[in-house]
């Protein structure tokens, strides 16, 4: 009986800790949101509406990071170094529709 008693708390504990890790993996989960941008001259950037932690990586340049928490925020990050493949990235929520590169009217 006492055997019975240890592998009932046993099985009971090991289906705690399964329920509790399958709930939390989403939030580990990562967004993103990619392509190539080719602006003729123009400086380009990215432009994303998400929640969480957001990376950008504007095309040809190094990332820039924003805390958004949980609000829905827009972000933006301008390239240093002309056209080329951009990339957002959030371990939060990512608007598929508010997340894209832009070529402004800005000139090298």
């Amino acid at each position: 009986m006492r055997f019975l008693t240890y592998r009932i708390k046993s099985t009971t504990v090991l289906i705690v800790v399964v329920l509790v890790l399958a709930l939390a993996a989403p939030a580990l989960a990562l967004v993103s949101e990619s392509g190539y941008k080719y602006c003729n001259g123009y400086v380009p950037y990215s432009r994303a509406y998400s929640t969480g932690t957001t990376k950008h990586f504007p095309p040809g340049s190094g990332y820039k990071i924003f805390y958004n928490g949980s609000t829905w925020k827009v972000t933006t990050r301008y390239s240093d170094s002309g056209d080329g493949f951009w990339f957002v990235q959030t371990n939060g929520s990512l608007n598929d529709a508010g997340t894209y590169a832009v070529c402004s009217q800005y000139t090298y």
